[in-house]
């Protein structure tokens, strides 16, 4: 079962298969968490070394904002706010981080969603920054066809669920923040304690 991987394991499927590599076609977008490869992850931890520390961590992806996703030794997967060292635990393993960060995709907490008549009614310029609800179901369905052999049947029935329901009324996204939490809590199962790494 490859969903027992362990981080690096995963990991070197992940750009073995160029799913998180943007030169390949088979690559997939997973927002807010932009994979690094092996040698720009050598490049971050280098940058962060002299104000984190970061010894002992693998700086694997980074958000928009510079802010950063390490494994340790523990294969714990942390998020690490680059400028203040503070760090809390985002998901147990790389596997889970991934399950997770699509999860939250649904809830349209880091993209703009509409529905697929709002964005029929917007202007080229505009609809370029949003999701369309059918747009987003097609994505839903390219995390289950590439991740589904890397994820356990509960995070696939979770995503393809999610997907066959569809957005709840009025509201331009999948779940809401209650939702989200209690899958995060019942699937990812995190310990939200925070921490500081800096030097």
């Amino acid at each position: 079962m490859k969903y027992t991987m362990n981080n690096i394991e995963l990991y070197n499927e992940l750009l073995k298969q160029g799913y998180i590599d943007y030169n390949n076609d088979n690559y997939i977008w997973i927002p807010e968490m932009e994979f690094l490869s092996p040698e720009k992850m050598i490049y971050r931890k280098n940058i962060y070394s002299e104000l984190l520390k970061v010894n002992d961590l693998n700086i694997f992806a980074i958000n928009g904002g510079g802010d950063f996703f390490a494994w340790g030794k523990d294969e714990i997967v942390l998020f690490v706010e680059h400028e203040t060292g503070n760090c809390s635990q985002f998901a147990l393993n790389l596997n889970d981080a991934i399950f997770r960060r699509i999860i939250e995709f649904t809830s349209g907490r880091y993209v703009d969603m509409c529905s697929n008549d709002q964005k029929s009614l917007m202007d080229e310029e505009d609809a370029e920054y949003y999701i369309s609800e059918n747009d987003a179901i097609t994505m839903l369905n390219k995390y289950v066809e590439t991740f589904g052999e890397y994820f356990s049947k509960d995070k696939i029935n979770c995503i393809t669920k999610i997907a066959e329901r569809g957005f709840y009324n009025d509201y331009n996204a999948f779940i809401t923040d209650e939702i989200l939490n209690k899958i995060v809590n019942d699937i990812v199962k995190i310990d939200k304690a925070i921490h500081n790494i800096a030097k």
